[in-house]
């Protein structure tokens, strides 16, 4: 599935079981700082997914993606990491990073011995996303990586999914829709195809030239 993107890595690194990659994946994603309710429900689904021979892909970040590798290590799980592949990040997922090296699939695009940096995230949010026939969102602030890693999934046209939470907390706030238009975007600006727009954009945001912001605008940075 992740070659079905337009934007699909040239080429990986990998540590594990890489059988993992062709079989059914469900990614699941949400805040760093997540609630303990959160992480449970996370972990739970995990579990349960699991037991429906489906794997679970998340990206190996503290809250709700450590809690989804935790449930789903016994059965399958996928860590997209944003750095090299031997290197740890964050420090104190160490341990469960050798685990799902050693029993289930470690994914890295970036090349071995790079410290991850911010502009790297969303690259790894995209073979998240594309990995995946679904993303379901547990927790997730707005102007997230998480909400990015869900964006990604829905222009690639895979099921979006969220856990209901509580109105009053933020990492469960109701996002208002954006209906698209024909009239209206970058593509109507530039006279190019809607995807190949997007791919642009994205290559600008990765390389840290390009910042979103409300209502789908973005704008070049200094």
């Amino acid at each position: 599935m992740l070659g079905e993107l337009e934007n699909a890595p040239p080429v990986l690194t990998y540590k594990g079981n890489i059988d993992l990659a062709s079989q059914t994946n469900v990614a699941m994603v949400g805040a760093r700082n997540a609630s303990a309710a959160g992480c449970r429900m996370a972990r739970s689904i995990a579990q349960d997914l699991g037991q429906c021979d489906i794997v679970v892909t998340s990206g190996l970040a503290r809250g709700i993606d450590a809690a989804a590798h935790q449930g789903a290590i016994a059965t399958g799980t996928i860590a997209v990491i944003a750095g090299g592949i031997d290197i740890v990040y964050p420090p104190e997922h160490a341990e469960l990073q050798e685990r799902v090296a050693a029993e289930g699939l470690l994914l890295a695009e970036m090349p071995p011995g790079t410290e991850p940096r911010a502009r790297h995230f969303p690259y790894r949010n995209r073979i998240i996303a594309g990995l995946s026939a679904g993303t379901v969102v547990v927790e997730a602030i707005p102007g997230s990586g998480s909400l990015i890693t869900a964006r990604l999934a829905g222009e690639a046209g895979r099921e979006v999914m969220a856990i209901p939470g509580s109105p009053l907390d933020p990492r469960s706030r109701l996002q208002p829709a954006h209906p698209r238009r024909r009239d209206a975007g970058a593509g109507r600006l530039s006279g190019m195809p809607s995807a190949q727009v997007q791919m642009v954009l994205l290559e600008l945001e990765l390389a840290g030239r390009l910042e979103r912001g409300a209502g789908a605008r973005v704008r070049l940075t200094a």
